[in-house]
C-alpha cells in the first residue's frame, strides 16, 4: 500500500535538475502524505485536488504559486523505494520528479529529488535548481521532525 512506501530519485534518469541532503533520521515517510498533503513538502503548492486513486497508481492537480497548475500522474514502488511523479496535460511542460531515499546506516539516509521537466514548442522552463533544493530542505524537516516525535 501508499502508507508505507518512501520517498525516493532514480539515479538512471539524465538532465535536469537534482538536489541531495543527508537526513539525521532514517525513516520511511508516508507517501499517502506526501501525496495528499504535498503543501508539506513543494514550496508553494495548493488547491490539491485527488481525481483518480487506486492501488497503483493517483492522479493529483494542484496549484503552484499563482498561476501554475500541475496535474500528475503518481506511481511508487515500495520495495524499491521509488516515487515518480509525472507532469500530465501540462500546456507548457512535460517530464518528471523522482525521489528516493537511500539508507547509510541505521540512523542516517541520503535524500536525492530529481527533476527532469522540459519545454513544449518554444517554452523554455526556467531554473528549478531552487525549487528542487527548497523541496527537499523542506521535506528533510518533515522526516526530522516526524522521526523527532514532532508531528
Amino acid at each position: 500500500g501508499i502508507a508505507q512506501a518512501c520517498v525516493c530519485c532514480a539515479p538512471s534518469v539524465v538532465g535536469g535538475w537534482v538536489f541531495y541532503t543527508r537526513l539525521r533520521a532514517c525513516v520511511r515517510t508516508r507517501v499517502a502524505m506526501q501525496i495528499h498533503s504535498p503543501d508539506k513538502y513543494v514550496p508553494g503548492a495548493h488547491d490539491v485536488r485527488i481525481l483518480e486513486e487506486d492501488a497503483a497508481h493517483v492522479l493529483r492537480q494542484m496549484a503552484i504559486g499563482e498561476d501554475n497548475v500541475v496535474r500528475e500522474h503518481i506511481t511508487w514502488d515500495e520495495a524499491a523505494g521509488l516515487v515518480t511523479f509525472t507532469m500530465v496535460d501540462h500546456a507548457r511542460m512535460k517530464g518528471s520528479v523522482v525521489n528516493i531515499v537511500e539508507a547509510l546506516s541505521d540512523s542516517t539516509c541520503k535524500l536525492t529529488f530529481r527533476m527532469d521537466w522540459t519545454g513544449k514548442g518554444d517554452f523554455v522552463v526556467p531554473d528549478m535548481q531552487p525549487a528542487i533544493e527548497g523541496a527537499v530542505k523542506l521535506t528533510k524537516r518533515v522526516i526530522e521532525s516526524h522521526a523527532a516525535g514532532k508531528e
